[in-house]
């Protein structure tokens, strides 16, 4: 699980499964997932905190990524677009 923030350095924070919840809720996005209204920027899947890939800001903004192969695939390709 990523946590990217695409401001300054541009730095990526590792999140352990245990502390991902926590984390959610600091983001104040743990209950919205539960409720399923979060969707994916690439696929349009519901968010689940089991099919959770990745957040990252964008234009002040969270998103998330699903883990599926599609979507980790659009993130990567995204990703180098944003660093080049």
């Amino acid at each position: 699980m990523i946590f990217r923030k695409f401001k300054g350095a541009g730095l990526v924070n590792l999140i352990h499964d245990k502390d991902l919840e926590n984390t959610l809720i600091k983001l104040d996005i743990l209950k919205k997932i539960k409720q399923r209204e979060i969707k994916c920027k690439f696929t349009k899947d519901i968010i689940t905190v089991d099919n959770l890939h990745a957040i990252f800001y964008e234009n002040n903004d969270i998103k998330c990524v699903s883990n599926s192969t599609e979507a980790v695939k659009k993130f990567s390709e995204y990703l180098n677009k944003m660093e080049s």
